[in-house]
């Protein structure tokens, strides 16, 4: 709320010199109706995230781009550091001929910058993806990496970039020994720079899907989003729905489809409404109807409901990714099994895979003092060295635990506890951050062997009774529990 102040008062002084402070997403409401001229009156050190947060949004509540894309042509933004997020935007449109145009129409300094060019290669990936190429698909990635690469000595990068992370769905889809080997060798990267970690998530779900694993829905879920159509296409790679067709998450994906394709946002629509009818056949209801249903929802009646999301597919030249992960026998998993073994020890892939699997992680909750006076606990992904010391570990973000701690595998059931009682804070008149641990949370650390002080020693957080405490203050007397229920509830 505190930025939002500032931003509307024009007293961009109190928010700071350094754009990175801004937490992920910290710009998104200015795609709001009514705010989106503020964006022309930002100081030049903010645009660029504000524009990349603006984007970020559109790409995940499919609401209609003009208003941003306008303010972002009489910008100063860095065109070539963009240009990967205005073309997402036209990918999800279906509109793959702009998606590249954005890149052609760039001058030639800034077509040739680093960041242009791995944005190229990696729209030309998720092209190729969604497309159904994944022979292409995998060259335009191998690309990318190569432009990320480029001027540096640095041995494993990871574009962070939506559009290259999707693209690794190909890598799931066209499952041979060598791309296993890849697509677990950028997964891993990805991990340890903690770049893109939705989209990883996703990555990550879908080729243990693939690999024959289970997982459990979440029963709870949020709003009309990108979100719910990941979770459709998770559920029909599992061939399992977490709920009855007609229940309020499937009336969530169909109105998200219905609103992404009044937008303009073909692909996505085609996607949600692909997603609803699979959903609809599996509780045994007439196909018909659903399709009925959707016609009616985008205002187009003479649409022919039974094939119309195959026919917006058709109109795309792309492949469902519902059909992403096709069922496998228990045999056939044995035998990918043997053959992915045979890669491995035939080179450093299985090196670099036992010298993994014998790292040890752990959680470590560092407690700092922040501005105000207030403990902020600091959650870090630490490694254990032969000597028997850790690493000083990197900081994991809390939109990543609470999103993400089902997947983490060397998290201990206190810390999925804490994690669970992250809030994400969606009202921001509150002055909170995005995401925090309250009070609340701090009582699910109590006994946790790794809690350290800001100087890495060891600390130990206990839990007592509550005491009432009975003062007298001004002639009155002042009743007190502590601590407070609030705190603890």
């Amino acid at each position: 709320m505190t930025q939002r102040i500032h931003t509307v008062a024009g007293r961009f002084d109190q928010l700071g010199q350094d754009p990175e402070d801004f937490e992920p997403d910290e710009w998104a409401w200015l795609t709001n109706p009514g705010v989106t001229e503020l964006l022309g009156r930002l100081p030049d050190r903010y645009v660029n995230a504000a524009f990349t947060d603006c984007f970020a949004e559109l790409a995940r509540t499919a609401e209609p781009p003009e208003p941003i894309l306008e303010a972002y042509a009489e910008s100063k933004a860095d065109r070539g550091a963009l240009a990967a997020d205005v073309a997402l935007l036209d990918v999800m449109r279906g509109a793959f001929d702009d998606a590249l145009a954005v890149f052609a129409e760039l001058p030639d300094d800034e077509r040739e910058s680093k960041p242009a060019r791995t944005g190229l290669a990696s729209i030309r990936a998720l092209v190729a993806t969604l497309r159904g190429d994944d022979a292409e698909a995998v060259r335009r990635i191998d690309e990318a990496i190569a432009c990320e690469k480029a001027g540096t000595r640095k041995r494993n990068v990871f574009p962070a970039l939506s559009a290259f992370t999707i693209s690794l769905l190909a890598l799931v889809r066209d499952h041979t020994p060598a791309h296993a080997a890849k697509l677990e060798h950028l997964l891993r990267v990805a991990h340890n720079l903690d770049v893109q970690p939705a989209f990883v998530a996703l990555i990550d779900l879908a080729d243990h899907v693939r690999a024959g694993g289970d997982l459990q829905m979440s029963r709870s879920f949020g709003g009309p989003d990108l979100n719910i159509l990941i979770d459709g296409l998770l559920s029909c790679w599992l061939r399992r729905f977490p709920d009855e067709a007609g229940g309020e998450r499937f009336a969530t994906l169909l109105h998200f489809g219905a609103t992404a394709a009044r937008n303009g946002y073909r692909w996505v629509a085609a996607e949600c409404f692909e997603v609803c009818t699979r959903w609809w056949s599996s509780d045994g209801h007439e196909e018909t109807d659903i399709r009925k249903m959707i016609a009616r929802l985008v205002g187009d009646e003479s649409a022919n409901p039974s094939e119309l999301a195959a026919a917006m597919h058709e109109e795309l030249g792309t492949r469902t990714l519902a059909a992403l992960v096709r069922p496998v026998a228990e045999w056939e998993h044995a035998l990918q099994r043997i053959e992915r073994i045979a890669h491995e020890t035939g080179g450093r892939a299985g090196k670099r895979k036992r010298a993994q699997a014998a790292a040890k992680r752990r959680l470590a909750w560092v407690l700092e003092i922040d501005r105000y006076g207030d403990l902020e606990p600091r959650p870090r992904e630490q490694r254990g060295f032969k000597n028997g010391k850790w690493s000083k570990g990197r900081v994991v973000s809390l939109k990543r635990l609470r999103e993400q701690a089902g997947k983490m595998d060397f998290l201990t059931d206190r810390d999925r506890a804490a994690a669970a009682r992250i809030v994400h804070n969606t009202e921001r008149w509150k002055g909170m951050p995005n995401y925090y641990l309250p009070e609340a949370g701090m009582f699910e650390l109590v006994g946790h062997p790794y809690v350290f002080n800001e100087a890495g020693d060891s600390v130990e957080v206990v839990r007592r009774d509550p005491e009432l405490l009975v003062q007298e203050r001004d002639g009155a007397l002042l009743v007190q529990v502590e601590p407070h229920a609030d705190v603890v509830g």
